[in-house]
Order: structure tokens, then C-alpha cells, then sequence
């Protein structure tokens, strides 16, 4: 499966949303803004799965920057997500 076959299994968004706009949501609100902005639970559960494992990994050592590693993640996803959506609709 290429990097364009895993949007397959998302369902596309029931409105146009901006990926700049999903970009600084997901930056700033992580997994929990996006789900809201995309009103969408597939999001949660997929961003749920795996943020969660992450951060159990890093609490241990308690890194300040895998926090901003993983913000930027969330916000990157958010951009594709919103772009892939749009472009599918």
C-alpha cells in the first residue's frame, strides 16, 4: 500500500475544511481539536491510537521536546487529512 492508499480508509469529511486551518488546530488543540474541527470520531480513534502509545513511551523519560515533536505530528496529519479530503470530495 502506497502513501496514498491509507486516505482510502478514511471517510472524506462532510464539508470543505481549510488544511491551514486543520494545520494550526491540530498544532495547537491536538487530538482533541481535530476530531472536533473535522467532526469526525473515525479522527479521534485513528489519532487516539496513536498518540496514546507514544506518549506512554515518553513519559518515562520526560521529554519536553517529544512534546513538540508529537504537536507537530498532530498538525501535519491535520493538514494532509483536510487536503486529502478536499481533494477526494
Amino acid at each position: 500500500m502506497g502513501p496514498r492508499g491509507f486516505w482510502i480508509y478514511l471517510p472524506v469529511l462532510d464539508r470543505k475544511v481549510s488544511p491551514m486551518g486543520a494545520f494550526f488546530v491540530g498544532l495547537l488543540f491536538g487530538f482533541i481539536g481535530l476530531p472536533i474541527y473535522f467532526r469526525s470520531w473515525h479522527d479521534f480513534w485513528f489519532l487516539l491510537s496513536w498518540v496514546a502509545p507514544l506518549f506512554v513511551l515518553a513519559l518515562p523519560t520526560g521529554s519536553a521536546p517529544f512534546v513538540l515533536v508529537l504537536c507537530c505530528l498532530q498538525g501535519l496529519y491535520g493538514y494532509a487529512r483536510a487536503a486529502n479530503s478536499n481533494q477526494r470530495r
